[in-house]
């Protein structure tokens, strides 16, 4: 295929008719592994939060430093209820 073909293919895939100015792919609806969101989160935070779910959406992440729990719904609510907790009060480990 020319150099024709391709320009035709990524004019579709970056047509959004809903008009969005966002990239396509920020506009690609993804279906989210929990397990493996769970595991990419204990990465990251692990060593300063225990994360866990309760089985019905809710997320959440408790401080190793013995403070304050936070909820999210979600993958994407937890993280954002952590990196909200973790600006206001960095979670010491001593």
């Amino acid at each position: 295929m020319g150099a024709r073909g391709v320009s035709c293919i990524r004019a579709a895939l970056e047509h959004d008719p809903r008009g969005s100015t966002d990239p396509p792919a920020a506009s690609v609806a993804i279906d989210v592994d929990e397990s493996n969101a769970l595991d990419a989160l204990r990465v990251d935070w692990g060593a300063v939060y225990e994360l866990g779910t309760d089985g019905n959406g809710i997320w959440w992440a408790r401080r190793r430093d013995g403070r304050a729990r936070v909820n999210g719904w979600g993958p994407d609510g937890i993280l954002a209820a952590i990196r909200e907790d973790y600006a206001a009060r960095p979670v010491v480990i001593r």
